[in-house]
């Protein structure tokens, strides 16, 4: 029986043409599924990995393989890709990785409306528990729209796509949102989290 992690980059070598064909737009309805569903089949063979395919920071493309924010799948991630195959346009992430973005999304609510969230002008303060990774508190006073449990969704997906997967799962502790800090709270815009992570 084929490893699982070679038949995954067997089939993504030998079909390349057919995945940036579909992904660019130009490729049948059906053709498309069986992409999706040849990924989906194959990346379950791996572990509890999402994958997703992006515009790429260097080359045309990007695959990414999420170990959905569990610390151990992180390092078989980064060991899957590894062994991904050389390709001209493609790069390969072992997680998902920072975004330069506007802090502009959509996020679906509990009753599955869509809802579209501005980040912009939301802040951040934090601190350092006693393993030295940092707790994270975001003030955001425009998402009153949004039931509890989505403005904390909302509040991960901010952090997610400001610092990336990685750091999120190794120096993160919790992240917890709020309409309003105290009036002599210290805060910082959120466009810079990254630099508190990364400078």
């Amino acid at each position: 029986m084929e490893d699982p992690i070679e038949a995954l980059w067997r089939w993504f070598y030998q079909n390349n043409t057919r995945i940036t064909t579909c992904i660019s737009g130009n490729s049948s309805a059906e053709e498309q599924e069986y992409i999706v569903e040849t990924l989906n089949n194959l990346t379950v063979q791996l572990g509890e990995f999402a994958w997703d395919i992006s515009k790429g920071v260097i080359k045309p493309w990007a695959f990414t393989l999420s170990p959905n924010g569990n610390e151990l799948l992180l390092e078989q991630s980064k060991l899957i890709i590894e062994e991904a195959p050389q390709l001209a346009e493609w790069e390969f992430n072992y997680c998902k990785p920072a975004l330069a973005w506007d802090f502009l999304f959509h996020i679906f609510d509990s009753e599955l409306q869509k809802k579209t969230v501005n980040a912009s002008n939301w802040h951040f303060t934090f601190s350092l528990d006693d393993d030295q990774r940092w707790e994270l508190f975001l003030e955001a006073d425009n998402i009153p729209f949004l039931d509890d449990a989505t403005a904390q969704e909302a509040a991960e997906e901010v952090v997610l796509n400001s610092i990336g997967e990685e750091a999120m799962i190794l120096d993160v502790s919790s992240i917890k949102i709020t309409n309003k800090f105290k009036e002599d709270s210290p805060k910082h815009p959120i466009q810079s989290l990254k630099k508190l992570f990364f400078e």
